[in-house]
């Protein structure tokens, strides 16, 4: 193994940097990100000198750096605006006489207005700052000294901030009782996280932590969500070139049975939508998200999503362009581990499929569901193995391995399986691990899900997977050589150690 030790000597000069593989404190090289030298002689570095190896390299330091650095602005907006919000009471005396008497106004970090306008940055930007840097600087303080360290990147331990935060219910510092209490569930997050999140992307450090913050406290995860609902809202903003966003935030059960059901008129018309989305694109071969764009806009302004809607499931006529025909039941994926299910873990929440991630919901929500006979879903049960996390069945009824293999893989994987792709494995492809002309079975071993772009560059360009699991593990090989091990996907936390 060639080394780029010299690229931190006081006298580094670029021309001398050699190396063959990725140099970084994941390979187990020391890290130097608490060198206040090393940001210097990364900025230093003569790019065009560097080949396309050394470049990668250098972009891994870089990357540790950032990380560092991240972790000192932590600690500086800390040291700036204090380690708890600031509450100053101001007495305002009325303007006029007949207005009453004198009232008083709570000004919460006032500081914060000042810091925000000399960074130049929105004040409600700058302000969910200063509460991540709170979180990092006292109850989640290992997890800002692995951001320091450079094992983790900045936006992982935001992804934690963010979790965390679900579990607060007070401010920093206004109860002493209740910061102990939350100290030690971002203890016990802590234990559960951090050893994967410096392997795994900041989506799925998230989702990790989600699901670790669902199981902590079940009593406290039903207050959650109750309290959550009353942030539902939809939004809309407009964006470039005659496109805007329509932004939905709902009841995770409500909002995996509208995507179900814009998937399901997809996948029923799409010829006629993919013609509808040409005239007006002179796209010749739609995409998969014109086509939910077209399917969503006309359940909307037909009103098949209205109230009258979603409770006609049982086949209230639709009119598509004069074509008229009865609305099919969607199905919506419930995660259940088998201890719940046996009824070992009654308080245990249950969880939804939307979006690619398990949200959890309480079972009350899905008694309300079910007791509604013209709900327009079919729910199908998941069985999780409790230890491990992974599917154990997939099925309405039985628990039997589904035939349906492609439904079986898509369900255990979640997304595509090469590293750092996001895309939900309902669209993507079943892939051999041992391709099938080289003698590879079609089991569920040796098949996973890869995106249609990933499957291409595993079949063309040299990538290679070894090691699949029937579990979903596997290990990706690069072109050069580099392994990326993935691990099984874990539907449901895991169990508290």
């Amino acid at each position: 193994m060639t080394r780029i030790e010299h690229m931190f000597e006081s006298h580094w000069s670029p021309f001398e940097v050699s190396l063959g593989r990725v140099a970084s404190t994941r390979d187990g090289w020391v890290s130097r990100a608490d060198d206040p030298r090393e940001g210097e002689r990364l900025l230093g570095v003569d790019v065009d000198a560097l080949d396309p190896d050394e470049a990668l390299s250098a972009l891994v330091s870089l990357s540790e750096h950032e990380a560092a650095v991240a972790a000192t602005r932590a600690r500086l907006l800390v040291r700036v605006s204090g380690a708890t919000q600031v509450v100053r009471d101001v007495l305002v005396e009325p303007a006029a006489p007949q207005a009453g008497g004198a009232r008083r106004v709570e000004i919460v970090d006032e500081v914060a207005a000042e810091v925000a306008a000399v960074l130049r940055m929105p004040e409600a930007t700058l302000r969910n700052q200063v509460w991540q840097a709170r979180l990092l600087t006292g109850p989640l303080s290992r997890t800002l000294e692995e951001l320091r360290a450079g094992r983790i990147s900045s936006s992982a331990a935001v992804a934690l901030c963010e979790q965390a935060g679900r579990m607060l219910s007070r401010p920093l510092g206004d109860d002493a009782a209740t910061d102990e209490e939350f100290a030690q569930s971002c203890a016990r997050l802590q234990d559960r996280v951090l050893p994967h999140a410096g392997a795994e992307t900041a989506s799925r450090v998230r989702a990790r932590a989600r699901r670790v913050v669902d199981t902590i406290d079940a009593q406290a995860a039903w207050q959650r969500r109750r309290r959550a609902r009353r942030g539902c809202d939809v939004q809309a903003w407009g964006q470039d070139d005659g496109l805007a966003v329509v932004m939905a935030r709902m009841p995770a059960l409500h909002a995996a049975m509208v995507m179900a059901r814009i998937e399901e008129r997809v996948r029923a018309d799409a010829d006629r939508l993919a013609a509808a989305v040409a005239d007006r694109t002179g796209a010749a071969e739609p995409t998969l998200g014109q086509l939910r764009a077209a399917a969503f806009t006309e359940l909307v302004l037909d009103g098949t999503l209205s109230r009258e809607g979603l409770a006609s499931g049982g086949g209230t006529p639709v009119t598509d362009g004069g074509a008229v025909g009865r609305r099919a039941r969607v199905e919506v994926q419930v995660l259940v581990d088998a201890r719940t299910l046996a009824g070992l873990t009654p308080d245990a929440p249950v969880h939804v499929q939307v979006g690619g991630e398990s949200v959890a919901v309480g079972r009350d929500d899905l008694v309300d569901l079910l007791a509604r006979k013209s709900t327009p879903a079919v729910l199908r049960r998941l069985v999780c193995d409790p230890v491990s996390g992974s599917l154990a069945d997939r099925g309405a009824h039985a628990y039997a391995v589904s035939p349906d293999l492609a439904a079986w893989i898509a369900a255990r994987d979640r997304t595509c399986r090469h590293p750092g792709c996001n895309r939900q494995a309902t669209g993507c492809d079943v892939d051999h691990a041992v391709g099938f002309d080289e003698g590879g079975a079609t089991t569920v071993a040796n098949t996973g899900a890869l995106c249609r772009r990933h499957h291409n560059v595993k079949t063309h360009a040299g990538w290679r997977i070894v090691d699949s699991q029937s579990n979903g593990s596997c290990t990706f090989i690069s072109p050069t050589g580099r392994r990326f091990p993935h691990s099984p996907v874990r539907l449901l936390a895991e169990p508290p150690p």
